[in-house]
């Protein structure tokens, strides 16, 4: 899909941390602090770690 959209320049991003309560059920980038780790909400499905360098583990 990235090839369809021509010539790309790939470059940093910046994200905050975020979270909405929908329903009772919590969405956002949430961060665990037990694990020092940022975690997608719902279901810390995926889950982002130091160094920031946009890796991430499911």
């Amino acid at each position: 899909m990235v090839k369809e959209l021509g010539k790309v320049k790939y470059m940093d991003i910046s994200v905050e941390l975020f979270e909405v309560t929908i329903d009772n059920e919590k969405f956002g980038l949430i961060a665990n602090h037990e694990f020092d780790c940022v975690n997608a909400q719902p279901s810390s499905t995926i889950s982002f770690y130091e160094p920031w360098d946009g890796e991430y583990y499911t």
